[in-house]
């Protein structure tokens, strides 16, 4: 009877020390396998074990990390000394424990910020065009995403880009964007704003004026203006039909300059909660599925993956800004509606393009005043300095050097004149600026995947800094654009989807 009771004492310690490890074991791993854990997975489980005060105990720990899950698993035992038992010759006995968290991805939330520049029309080594090679590329990774994830819970936003980013109207009229004109939707950006990711609905941005820059000549092309209006680089937001989002690949056209800056913010900014408003407006309005009325979900939200992939075969180039006393208003040049003589009013009255000084604008009392929205989309801004030089030459007999840099950088010798019409941002200014929202958006959790197509190495070195890190930027010649892309959607596809 005393040998029976004393074998009951040695299991009931055996049990109790099993116990206190499995308890130990369980909060140990459940810590280790959270993804805000920012401390080594292993350590954490020790260090749960060594302020525990159980002795005597050994300890394996395996961690198995994919690009957004972590899985801890670990396997404790701890050796009891028997009182009674060793008389039967059991020396100790064994309290095991063991056990495995893990913590993955299920929501997925993808902006893909894709150059459609001039240069991206290009040959590439392939000997395909760059943009048929994106689209290529582009389209098998949207079939991938969407058959390696849950279809319900995943989608995907398209910011083409280019010398700027047309939201679009739809999406434009849900913030609050000045209104200047509505022929086209880009927004001027400040330097502040790169600073930080989100876009609310309610906060002022100055809409890009609509104009052309480039030509010196009467320009009614789209492409010649800084926004482009083709329906084809307008953003598609939060979208999660495959069809639909591989159409809107299959319509884009390369044509104007470089700001991967401006990609980055709009793309960064359509994953961020302070988009939801726009998204369940338009959803509402019946442009978006309600499916996703309910994003982007909140930065926090459990099992919840949010990625950028970004892609340029090019540097950052040039951008426009125009002055806010040209962006609206009346301006001084007058067209006559019936065969769109344009005259421009001077000290002598009104220069008439090609007819010489009037006291009358060409057309007479018919003549219209135009406002400057409706002078930018009839004509180039160097046309219109080039006819004002004309004017002020032949009106003062004064042969002065009025240069387009003169009239756009807004100096002016006799003080009689000085427009300013615009400012120009190069490229070392919006390599900072992608710097800075790229670093506001690994900040905010948000994961950055760059893709250099044939680029150069200063290009390389703005987009691998860019990244999340250095193994998440790809540089790749033809084909293999394939393949990175390709390899991005494997690395999201990896994830162990739970509910």
């Amino acid at each position: 009877m005393l040998m029976v009771g004393g074998m009951a004492v040695d299991f009931m310690r055996q049990e109790s020390t099993r116990a206190r490890l499995q308890s130990t074991l369980d909060r140990s791993i459940l810590a280790a396998a959270d993804m805000d854990q920012k401390q080594d997975p292993e350590a954490v489980v020790r260090d749960y074990f060594a302020k525990s005060g159980v002795k005597g105990y050994t300890l394996n720990v395996h961690v198995a990390n994919g690009y957004d899950s972590r899985r801890v698993s670990a396997v404790t035992s701890g050796e009891i000394d028997s009182y009674f038992l060793k008389f039967l010759g059991i020396a100790s006995l064994d309290a095991p424990a063991a056990g495995a968290a893990e913590e993955s991805i299920s929501n997925i939330e993808i902006s893909l910020v894709l150059d459609v520049s001039g240069s991206m029309g290009e040959t590439s080594a392939s000997g395909k065009k760059k943009l048929d090679e994106l689209k290529t590329a582009a389209k098998a990774f949207v079939d991938t995403i969407y058959a390696q994830t849950d279809p319900n819970r995943t989608t995907i936003s398209i910011v083409p880009y280019s010398t700027q980013v047309n939201a679009g109207e739809e999406l434009a009229s849900k913030f609050s964007i000045s209104k200047e004109q509505t022929v086209s939707a880009c927004v001027d950006f400040t330097p502040e704003d790169y600073t930080k990711v989100a876009l609310t609905t309610t906060e002022p941005l100055s809409r890009t004026a609509h104009f052309d820059p480039i030509s010196g000549r009467s320009t009614k092309t789209p492409r010649r203006f800084v926004c482009r209006t083709e329906d084809s680089v307008k953003v598609m937001p939060v979208e999660s039909n495959p069809a639909i989002l591989k159409a809107k690949i299959d319509s884009l056209v390369a044509d104007g300059y470089t700001s991967i800056e401006i990609g980055m913010k709009w793309g960064a900014a359509l994953l961020e909660p302070e988009a939801r408003p726009a998204i369940a407006a338009l959803a509402a309005d019946g442009v978006l599925p309600a499916s996703v009325a309910s994003r982007p979900l909140d930065n926090n939200a459990a099992e919840t993956l949010k990625v950028i992939v970004v892609m340029t075969d090019g540097i950052n180039t040039n951008q426009w800004l125009m002055a806010d006393s040209y962006k609206s208003g009346l301006s001084q040049v007058w067209v006559n509606p019936d065969n769109g003589k344009l005259s421009y009013k001077g000290l002598l009255g009104f220069w008439v393009v090609g007819s010489g000084w009037k006291l009358q604008p060409d057309g007479g009392s018919d003549a219209v005043q135009l406002t400057y929205p409706e002078l930018w989309a009839t004509t180039g801004v160097k046309y219109n300095a080039s006819k004002t030089a004309d004017m002020m030459q032949s009106g003062s007999g004064v042969a002065w050097n009025l240069t387009y840099n003169l009239w756009t950088a807004g100096t002016w010798v006799s003080g009689l004149f000085h427009p300013g019409v615009y400012t120009m941002i190069g490229g070392s200014e919006k390599d900072a600026r992608t710097d800075t929202i790229c670093t506001a958006a690994k900040s905010a959790g948000i994961k950055i995947y760059s893709i250099g197509f044939e680029v150069t190495d200063d290009s390389a070195k703005v987009l691998e800094k860019c990244a999340t890190t250095k193994s998440h930027f790809f540089r790749v010649n033809g084909l293999q654009i394939h393949d990175a892309f390709q390899s991005i959607a494997n690395d999201i596809g990896k994830l162990r989807l739970t509910q």
